[in-house]
């Protein structure tokens, strides 16, 4: 019977036609229940928390590592989602590694700079020196890596000549501080800071936000596009200094809002109008907290933290994933245009053992560090969407595309049957964009194409859109 016609029986899969010039998949329709929504992709009280590593050296597999750096004092993962980069009390930095098509609890862990000797040594990774690395932040375009010194009052950077090259092969520099508390502003060889924790890279990489946590102040490192670190100058964000300790600034993708937590249990920003614009305190907002120093979810001014730490944000800038001294909490709003004033804070996994460190992989998952030396994992559901396919009665078959999608949430065809709409999850591919993807008829020699296939859900029936592949 035509697929998606109510009632109808028919085998929820796909069959395969095929001629000299190329494949078509027909796919059928089945009824099915209408999925949960699952606007974030995670469900309160729900989501699958698994411990990835154990006791042993600090060399070797990741289940036998018990060194502090399996996530640490703060941590960066790259884009291809295979390195882990930690900072620790240790002063060492440490490296998670893991193939491809492995998993993280197949990773393998390694020193990767540091002598475990507190000192400021610049150099080769290997003979460098650290005063209490944490909450570092990796480049856009991942050739550096910027390390707060806490105790040594420096801003140190990792720099690499590209991204194809290992990090052993890096080199450490300080771009900022003179080892003594202070605050003074100016070229980075004069200026000063005072126990810096946390540090984000702008989008254009030509800015390093720093929480300078004793001085109650964010500062910028810049540098103008063709300048090198050494020649950066730093300055304080005006209007913004305050009573309370500041920690772990973030940008926003767009460059346009720059997040950071306090230590009275508020995570606020401050935002701008073009990247072209100075920042100015007076334009501070709080994102979700209410003051009061106590675990509470809800609507995100009355919801309160304990002691919110490193922050990630998530869905494009939707949410923030929190690092909340025992629990991973999520702030999550409805909308890109909502404002964060309607946004919703729950509680994703709650932990014995302290932890306020978290990364959030390309593919959606949380890594925590919950406990000095255990990593575990919080996974993301993977939701399925709602797209146009799947309409009683229609009758699909794909032809060849000429494009493809990463991690594509749902698809649907247009009525000439050669077109394909694809939703993109925007975590995955960054962009958040949907489009359109235009095809060739099936079979057509020469096209280019992309095999596999996609879901999209309606309450009436299940629509898998096939690629043909030559």
């Amino acid at each position: 019977t035509p697929a998606g016609t109510p009632g109808s029986s028919t085998v929820s899969g796909s069959t395969t036609s095929t001629e000299e010039e190329g494949t078509v998949m027909l796919a059928f329709s089945t009824p099915v229940p209408k999925p949960r929504e699952c606007p974030s992709g995670y469900v309160k009280h729900e989501a699958a928390v698994s411990t990835l590593s154990g006791a042993g050296q600090c060399n070797g597999p990741i289940k036998q590592c018990a060194c502090e750096f399996v996530l640490g004092q703060g941590a960066v993962i790259n884009r291809a989602n295979t390195q882990i980069v930690t900072s620790t009390w240790s002063n060492y930095l440490g490296l998670l590694e893991r193939a491809e098509s492995a998993s993280w609890d197949e990773a393998i862990c390694s020193v990767l700079a540091g002598t475990g000797v507190a000192g400021h040594v610049d150099g080769p990774v290997a003979t460098a020196q650290f005063s209490g690395p944490n909450a570092m932040a990796l480049s856009t375009c991942e050739r550096f890596i910027a390390v707060p010194d806490r105790y040594g009052q420096y801003i140190r950077l990792l720099s690499r000549e590209s991204a194809d090259h290992a990090w052993s092969t890096a080199t450490v520099s300080t771009i900022a501080g003179t080892g003594r508390t202070g605050s003074q502003d100016g070229p980075s060889a004069q200026a000063s800071v005072n126990a810096p924790h946390g540090v984000g890279f702008s989008p254009d990489g030509l800015s390093i936000a720093v929480a300078d946590t004793h001085n109650h102040r964010i500062r910028l490192i810049s540098i103008r596009e063709g300048q090198s670190w050494s020649e950066a100058t730093v300055s304080t964000i005006p209007g913004l200094e305050t009573d309370r300790r500041v920690w772990h600034p973030i940008f926003s993708s767009d460059g346009l809002t720059l997040f950071f937590s306090e230590d009275q249990g508020k995570i606020r920003a401050l935002s701008r109008t073009s990247t072209d614009a100075a920042w100015s305190g007076n334009t501070v907002f709080t994102v979700a907290g209410s003051g009061d120093r106590h675990s509470t979810d809800g609507p995100a001014g009355q919801a309160a933290f304990t002691n919110p730490g490193y922050m990630n944000l998530v869905d494009d800038g939707l949410s923030i994933v929190v690092g909340d001294r025992y629990r991973i909490r999520l702030v999550q709003r409805r909308s890109q245009t909502d404002p964060w004033s309607s946004a919703e804070v729950s509680t994703l996994a709650e932990f014995e053992d302290g932890t306020d460190q978290a990364v959030v992989t390309q593919a959606g998952d949380i890594l925590v560090n919950a406990g000095r030396a255990l990593l575990r994992m919080i996974t993301k559901e993977r939701c399925i969407s709602t797209a146009s396919a799947g309409t009683p009665g229609s009758s699909i078959v794909s032809g060849s595309t000429s494009a493809s999608t990463s991690s594509p949430k749902g698809a649907g065809a247009s009525s000439s049957g050669w077109d394909a709409w694809s939703a993109g999850s925007g975590w995955s591919t960054g962009s958040g964009s949907s489009s359109w993807i235009s095809s060739t008829p099936a079979g057509t020699p020469g096209s280019s194409t992309v095999s596999g296939s996609t879901t999209s859900t309606e309450e009436e029936g299940t629509v898998m859109l096939a690629f043909s592949t030559p």
